[in-house]
């Protein structure tokens, strides 16, 4: 099977597909090899406009042999620019995403840092959902647009228009999306906002633990047997006769009145300065000056905040609708 170049009709898309379907294992391996070259140096809109054919190709055969992609090539390649099309193509993201790192992650300082590497090249991804309103949106917009709606303390009505936008923006009118893509526009939508919530909640220092609990269970749940013997002994002794003491018991004495409490103040403010200042050294950035752990800054603003009493301090970094981006307000 030859790439194909151009636009291809419905009809040529068909052909292809039917090749495609019944490539032998090693021709799968040579094309994934030529598509790798062939989209090497693809512009994000590049990959948008072969989402048929070539990038849904290549999308596919990296997806369904995961392990087999280069720890270099996994963040930038399958996360980077595939993840939308993986929706769209039905894979189980989170499943074969938590797979791929119990697998290739030996270690737990190994884990953290490549998820590190995989949670910002999704967060910062050009890769195109579609169109809204006539201009092009891409997945990194999106993680944004989740983010603000976060910080605003995940209204209802935000949320759900939010998931409206999305969904308008898949649900393209193309013969060519019912035919070759398993899902709808509506469950594409419903599934990108749950990797969105999934990538931003689970932080580096989470990771090992999420598997942990999906692959080693037991770590945090009693053996069934264990659990079973704790129900007989608490049965047991719920059917017990309460104990009667047979000699008489002095009355307690009086306890001396309690002195009053002191009100426990918060300690002293520092300069909303410093607290920035401490944020910067916390949180890494990105080339364009953007903190790759949006929620980590937002969870450590609201916990300064609560320590100092100030409501203020998780205001301090908010998202300035004139510049289209986060900014400080010290």
């Amino acid at each position: 099977m030859d790439i194909q170049k151009g636009q291809l009709t419905l009809a040529e898309l068909e052909k292809e597909e039917n090749d495609y379907q019944n490539l032998s294992e090693v021709d799968r391996d040579y094309l994934k090899i030529n598509l790798r070259g062939f989209f090497a140096d693809a512009s994000a809109e590049d990959d948008f406009n072969s989402r048929y054919d070539n990038f849904r190709w290549y999308t596919d055969l990296v997806w369904s042999d995961l392990l087999s992609s280069p720890k270099d090539d996994f963040a930038p390649v399958a996360i980077g620019r595939q993840i939308v099309e993986a929706v769209l193509l039905n894979f189980e993201i989170k499943e074969d995403l938590l797979w791929y790192l119990y697998q290739r992650g030996v270690r737990d300082e190994e884990i953290r840092n490549l998820w590190a590497k995989v949670r910002g090249a999704f967060s910062e991804s050009s890769a195109l959902i579609g169109e809204f309103n006539g201009q092009p949106y891409n997945l990194a917009e999106a993680v944004k647009e989740f983010i603000l709606i976060k910080s605003r303390g995940r209204d209802a009505v935000e949320m759900a228009s939010f998931l409206d936008k999305l969904r308008q923006v898949f649900m393209v009118k193309d013969e060519r999306f019912e035919r070759f893509f398993s899902i709808s526009g509506d469950e594409a939508a419903r599934r990108l906002v749950g990797l969105i919530e999934f990538f931003i909640e689970t932080t580096p220092e989470k990771i090992n633990e999420v598997i942990d609990r999906k692959y080693h269970p037991e770590i945090f749940n009693p053996p069934v047997a264990a659990l079973q013997k704790q129900a007989v002994k608490q049965a047991s002794a719920a059917s017990r006769p309460p104990i009667v003491a047979s000699r008489s018991i002095a009355p307690a004495k009086s306890a001396p009145p309690l002195a009053p409490r002191k009100p426990t103040l918060a300690p002293m403010r520092p300069p909303y300065s410093e607290i920035k200042k401490k944020i910067e050294e916390k949180f890494e950035k990105n080339k364009e000056g953007e903190y790759l752990d949006l929620d980590g800054v937002f969870s450590a603003l609201g916990k300064a905040a609560e320590k100092y009493n100030d409501p203020k301090i998780a205001e301090l970094y908010y998202f300035d609708e004139k510049q289209n981006k986060f900014v400080w307000n010290t």
